[in-house]
């Protein structure tokens, strides 16, 4: 199976596609309602017609499912085996997504004792970290929150992502939570 790139020019041509199949659907369509023709005729131009709107359904329905989406994960999720997808398949083709899926996990935090959300174990070739961000829960000083960390799955294969909640001057974390991440 051969790999290409999925970049700006495979994009655009593929909503190009998807506009011409439409257009032809239309024009289709209106050739039916407006020139006279024998109903044996009708009948093969609206088959013709619902299997090139089938056909846009498809390709349409494929690329919605090609989009990368963020996979939401908690405190409850911890020990899980979590599948991320990185790959486009078309036929015997295969693209490489360069968005990918994202995965986002939330925990509760406090930041203010000094505690952090930091990554332990991870190979960064596969799944990458992105982002991390807190939110408190009031406005108050010193307020206990949620950190979000963020990653990214970066090429297809399998990862342990550990994370640990320590404070820097500590040797042992106060909270360990750990996944399988699996990229396919």
């Amino acid at each position: 199976m051969r790999s290409y790139p999925l970049d700006f020019h495979f994009l655009l041509i593929s909503w190009l596609l998807v506009l011409l199949l439409l257009w032809s659907c239309l024009l289709g369509a209106a050739r039916v309602r407006i020139i006279k023709l024998d109903e044996e005729t009708k009948d093969t131009l609206k088959k013709i017609i619902y299997i090139k709107i089938k056909i846009l359904v498809i390709v349409l329905g494929n690329y919605i499912k090609s989009l990368p989406s963020d996979v939401k994960l908690d405190a409850d999720d911890n020990g899980r085996l979590i599948e991320l997808h990185k790959v486009i398949y078309a036929g015997e083709w295969e693209f490489d997504d360069l968005r990918g899926d994202f995965l986002v996990i939330t925990l509760e935090a406090d930041p203010t004792s000094g505690y952090t959300w930091e990554v332990a174990e991870l190979d960064t070739q596969i799944l990458r970290q992105v982002e991390t961000s807190f939110k408190p829960e009031s406005n108050a000083s010193g307020a206990k929150g949620v950190q979000t960390l963020r990653f990214k799955s970066v090429m297809r294969g399998k990862t342990p992502l550990k994370l640990i909640y320590h404070h820097p001057g500590i040797n042992e974390p106060l909270n360990i939570f750990s996944l399988q991440v699996v990229i396919r």
